[in-house]
């Protein structure tokens, strides 16, 4: 989780310009984000809420740039 966190961090700091804090608290939400809508097709097992969560993550992430 560490490594996963410290490679998204590096990206957004590339991306953004932000610090290393704000950078760490985006990369924790991005991945939290992405294990949730994990965790929702594993109880629903319905793909189109995973894709739903993914596309609203990815509309956010556009959004840092």
């Amino acid at each position: 989780m560490k490594n996963w966190t410290q490679l998204v961090q590096a990206r957004i700091i590339e991306i953004t310009g932000w610090n290393q804090e704000k950078a760490q608290i985006q990369a924790q939400h991005i991945i939290s984000s992405i294990q949730g809508n994990h965790i929702l097709l594993k109880l629903t097992q319905d793909w189109a809420v995973f894709e739903r969560g993914i596309d609203k993550l990815r509309k956010e992430i556009k959004s840092l740039a």
